[in-house]
């Protein structure tokens, strides 16, 4: 797990960094970006350890997502996965999902509506 974790914790470091090498990008800005000790991120993109407590992984999801579960090998039901990438929305974006959902919904009922009214022969 611990390699597994620091490959996809180096990528999320160099796709934060950018193409930028300078000092503003350093592991040490990192680690300040994620509110996680400096050590603990230069261990995480080394493999000497992977994040254990919920404090810092909530931190890392906080700022790169529900991936970390995944990265980590943990579960994560789809219903608190739907929840946090939504709190991590900036706010103007929530009437454009608002509506979006809405649309999704109702694309939904109106399918389920038309399986009841013609039932498909296979599913019996």
């Amino acid at each position: 797990m611990k390699v597994m974790f620091a490959e996809w914790f180096n990528r999320k470091y160099s796709e934060w960094r950018g193409d930028e090498i300078t000092q503003d990008y350093s592991v040490s800005a990192f680690a300040r970006y994620l509110g996680v000790n400096q050590q603990n991120v230069d261990d995480y993109l080394k493999g000497k350890s992977v994040p254990r407590s919920n404090k810092i992984i909530n931190r890392l999801v906080e700022k790169l997502g529900t991936e970390v579960y995944r990265a980590l090998g943990l579960k994560i039901n789809a219903r608190d996965e739907l929840i946090i990438e939504m709190n991590r929305l900036p706010p103007e974006l929530y009437p454009e999902l608002i509506s979006q959902i809405r649309e999704l919904r109702a694309a939904y009922n109106a399918v389920h509506a038309a399986r009841k009214d013609n039932p498909d022969p296979e599913d019996e």
